[in-house]
């Protein structure tokens, strides 16, 4: 025999009871439910051993009876795993409120019962099979508790009433127990709405309002990020990035790219603009200009761009990398918390009174307060979030396939905020999808802010950035400057601490300006509009230009130019700026592998020798920076170097100079500069032109010479010499310009201009130079740059930097990849400008030039001059010389200038005995 073998297993039917029996027993199980039935109506709920302890029996006889009970329907046997035991609820219709009952169940159980519940209708004597392995169990438990979230319209039951589904409110908000909580926190809010509109405690006193209005004012001002100390001793390299829109079909990826790719470690990288959005609620027709390859018209596929950008960026970053939501993530808000509304089953677009009950209008109310609520929520917690992390929220299945819950990201975050807000628990496996710390703050090198970004970066120096200053057809059309410029303007008036930069990003047209120590800027985006300007490209409205927002229907003056400025300010004041845009990034990559050709000129402006403006000190020390330590192989010397003989009242206006005569004043500048120029261990040529100064001279001008003539005779006089005497000289062109040969026009050979205007090619990069463009033809000396390079047109298509002068103020712009600098002065403020409410500013201008790194405008301030040492062999040691006299003293009151240019000056004079 095989003691291995298993024994066969044989299926035994049970023993048939009578029908005696079978009514013995059910009395004895209706006898038992009523000893239970008092203890239950007080109790709501019962266990185990409390059956026992009230039927007087042991616990296994009591736990028969209880299975007996639940088998006919009596109760419904509940597993409480947290505290390890199990729950009798009485199954009788009537006997549970449905909120009653829904406190009662453990959560567990809540979401294993509604876990039967999907989209589809499923009827309830499947449900209750399922649950209790009975139809005949648990079915008016079970319609008791459901009527709980029926009333909530998470779930819905057909006309009998036997079959339940997910309502899309219920499929989007969840229906366990975190996602109730989260309902009930919303009523709550509700209600404490309902109770501010009622009459309540009143302010006592206009002392009290005034308390109160400060109080709201604090708390709503834009905290201050210092990064000064972490920047302190460095140069601090800008790099804005703006209006990037991924989605948009305009966006220049490709440009974007080049310049992560040609900017060397910033400091800071300050962007704005980086997703598009779908336009899912309004506007619908504007979808039509999203990307249509790729999936990127996806709002996730938008920031899943947006978060590998802001990757790229981090890694280049010294610093930190700096996010200010736009106006399309603003609209993004709006569209995603109206759909959330939708999602719920409330309606965002119940518009007027509805006067038929005061409850329907309060509910009414209610549900846009709800909404205004989910709007600010989504612009201050979502939509910063997602751009912490770098990606779009998940959704429903994603995160089941994380963490086994049916729920979006979205819900999961308003959860676990609510449950911070009011103090009750959320299940961890939430933080397995949600990362709480970007939910609450910035994590790694990202600042991400929905309001103002203002950043400490140097004592006395704050950079203050916003998304949209405001929006007009105006300011956005055709003068983006304006909106900043006047904000700017009136707070200084008001006595406002002015930041050192203000800048905004809406208009997409880079536009600076330097007013009193404050830079106003508008930055450029990465929207590339040109094919769409042409009429080469497919677009929704062809009436639009490019792609910047809905309200747009109307005609933009001038296509927009994509570039980044990259702005350093070094750590002895300088300031620097390289504009990155397609015209530098084709000279660039077309000496891509050659070895770099670099050249700096110096652009000398409004001198004004001879007027109590000038400032010969600071002229000397500018051109020995430029000429001695910068090494510069161009001078350029853009009219007004003289004062001249032009108005009336010039001698007695300028008699404390002793420079009221043409000859005085030329033979002083020449003899003060002449120096530097000839001693320039780099310098190539020098060219020099008329300004309204010189041209107002009617002297020499009537006979066909030119006011500056002196400069180019005097200095080719020594190169003569030298040349004679074998002494090699680095200087080989000193010219006055005044004909030239304009070949791009659409004339034979050109035309002959007899004209004070300059144009080189260096590096690559054609310069072009006067001392005034277009007078008068704007709002900003900006202005008119633009609108000469505009009647030009096609003319004009080479030049890369347009540079001028004559305005005594910094500006610049740019306009179909050509920069526009407008230089400021290096003389001060004058009568004129003073009666026609002008400010004139100080400050020197050297360009780079360079086949590797493009073109970098570098803005000299008077304060780094004061501080300069001078290496020029004519001028080094005599620093203490060139410095005028200390405030309070007998020379400052007389307004002398400093002791080598007044000796300079006296030495001019000099009588012969005869």
């Amino acid at each position: 025999m095989n003691k291995n073998k298993k024994k066969e297993i044989v299926a035994v039917d049970p023993k048939p009871i009578s029908p005696e029996q079978a009514k013995k027993e059910k009395q004895e199980v209706l006898q038992a439910y009523k000893k239970l039935e008092p203890h239950l109506q007080r109790a709501r709920r019962l266990r185990n051993r409390q059956a026992s302890r009230l039927l007087k029996r042991n616990k296994n006889w009591t736990r028969g009876i209880l299975d007996k009970l639940e088998d006919q329907g009596f109760l419904v046997k509940v597993r409480d795993r947290a505290n390890d035991c199990h729950w009798y609820f009485s199954n009788q219709a009537g006997f549970y409120k449905s909120d009653e009952l829904y406190k009662l169940l453990p959560e567990k159980e809540k979401n294993r019962i509604l876990g039967q519940l999907s989209d589809h209708p499923i009827s309830l004597l499947m449900i209750a099979n399922a649950l209790y392995g009975s139809e005949k169990q648990g079915v008016e438990f079970l319609t008791t508790l459901f009527a709980y979230y029926l009333a909530l319209g998470l779930i819905r039951a057909n006309k009998k009433g036997n079959e339940y589904s997910l309502t899309p409110r219920g499929v989007e908000l969840g229906v366990d127990a975190q996602s109730i909580m989260t309902l009930e926190t919303t009523a709550l809010e509700n209600k404490i709405f309902v109770k501010g509109e009622e009459s309540g405690d009143m302010p006592a006193s206009l002392a009290e309002v005034r308390e109160i209005l400060k109080k709201d004012r604090v708390n709503k001002m834009v905290p201050v990020t210092d990064l000064s100390e972490e920047l302190k001793g460095k140069d601090l390299k800008l790099l804005f990035v703006g209006e990037v829109l991924y989605g948009s079909q305009y966006t220049d990826e490709e440009l974007l790219e080049w310049i992560l790719s040609a900017t060397d470690k910033p400091s800071l990288v300050i962007t704005s603009g980086l997703v598009q959005g779908r336009f899912e609620v309004k506007n619908k027709a504007k979808s039509n200009m999203l990307v249509e390859e790729g999936g990127l018209h996806k709002i996730e596929s938008q920031f899943h761009s947006a978060g590998l950008l802001l990757d790229w960026m981090e890694k280049i970053v010294t610093n930190k990398v700096c996010v200010i939501q736009g106006d399309d993530d603003w609209r993004l808000a709006e569209d995603y918390a109206t759909l959330m509304h939708l999602a719920e089953g409330k309606n965002p677009w119940k518009f007027g009174v509805n006067w038929q009950s005061f409850s329907a209008e309060m509910t009414r109310r209610l549900d846009n307060k709800e909404l205004r609520r989910k709007i600010r929520a989504q612009w201050e917690i979502i939509d910063t979030y997602q751009l912490r992390i770098g990606s779009s929220l998940l959704n429903r299945q994603e995160v089941y396939n994380k963490i086994g819950i049916r729920k979006s990201e979205y819900r999961l975050i308003i959860e676990i905020r609510l449950a911070k807000q009011y103090g009750f628990n959320y299940p961890k496996d939430y933080e397995k999808v949600v990362n709480v710390a970007a939910l609450y703050g910035n994590i790694g090198k990202r600042i991400v802010t929905p309001d103002t970004l203002r950043l400490k970066v140097a004592d006395n120096k704050e950079i203050r950035v916003v998304h949209n200053a405001g929006f007009s057809d105006i300011t956005q059309y055709q003068a983006t400057i304006q909106h900043m410029d006047a904000i700017a303007r009136h707070l200084g008036l008001s006595r406002q601490e002015l930041p050192w930069m203000l800048a905004d990003f809406h208009q997409e047209s880079f536009f600076a300006e330097y007013l009193m120590g404050t830079w106003i800027l508008n930055l450029p985006g990465m929207q590339n509009t040109m094919p769409a300007a042409a009429y080469t490209m497919k677009e929704w409205n062809t009436r639009i230009l490019e792609s910047k927002e809905r309200r747009q229907d109307r005609v933009r003056k001038e296509p927009v130019s994509p570039s980044a400025p990259e702005i350093i300010l070094c750590a002895d004041g300088r300031l620097r700026f390289r504009i990155l845009n397609r015209s530098v990034m084709k000279v660039i990559e077309a000496h891509k592998g050659m070895k770099e050709q670099r050249s700096v000129g110096l652009l000398a402006t409004d001198e004004q020798f001879g007027s109590i403006t000038q400032w010969p000190e600071l002229v000397v020390k500018f051109l020995d920076y430029g000429l001695h330590e910068r090494q510069a192989e161009h001078l350029w010397i853009n009219g007004d170097f003289i004062h001249g003989n032009m108005y009336p009242q010039n001698t007695a206006e300028n008699r404390p100079t002793r420079l009221t005569s043409m000859h005085a004043q030329k033979k002083f500048s020449f003899g003060l500069v002449a120096p530097l120029i000839l001693g320039a261990p780099n310098l190539k040529d020098v060219a020099a032109w008329l300004g309204n100064h010189e041209w107002n001279n009617f002297d020499a001008k009537r006979s066909g010479d030119s006011p500056l003539t002196f400069l180019e005779t005097g200095l080719q006089g020594v190169l003569m010499e030298r040349e004679r005497l074998g002494i090699d000289n680095p200087l080989k062109k000193a010219l006055t310009i005044s004909r030239i040969r304009w070949m791009d026009t659409h004339n034979p050979q050109g035309d002959i201009v007899n004209w004070p205007f300059f144009v080189d090619t260096i590096c690559g990069f054609k310069v072009a130079i006067q001392h005034m463009w277009q007078p008068f033809a704007g709002r900003t000396p900006a202005d008119e740059g633009k609108k000469w390079l505009r009647n030009m047109a096609r003319a004009s298509r080479g030049i890369d930097l347009l540079l001028g002068g004559d305005k005594h103020s910094v500006w610049m712009t740019e306009l179909g990849d050509k920069v526009i600098v407008q230089a400021g002065a290096a003389a001060g403020q004058s009568g004129y400008e003073l009666r026609a409410g002008l400010m004139s500013t100080v400050m020197f201008t050297l360009i780079e030039f360079s086949t590797h790194h493009g073109i970098t405008v570098e803005f000299v301030p008077w304060e780094f001059l004061l501080n300069y040492k001078f290496q020029s062999p004519a001028y080094k040691g005599k620093d203490d010389e060139f410095v005028r006299p200390a405030e309070g003293t007998k020379g400052y009151q007389q307004g002398k200038m400093a002791p080598f240019i007044e000796n300079m000056i006296d030495e001019l004079t000099g009588y012969i005995p005869v």
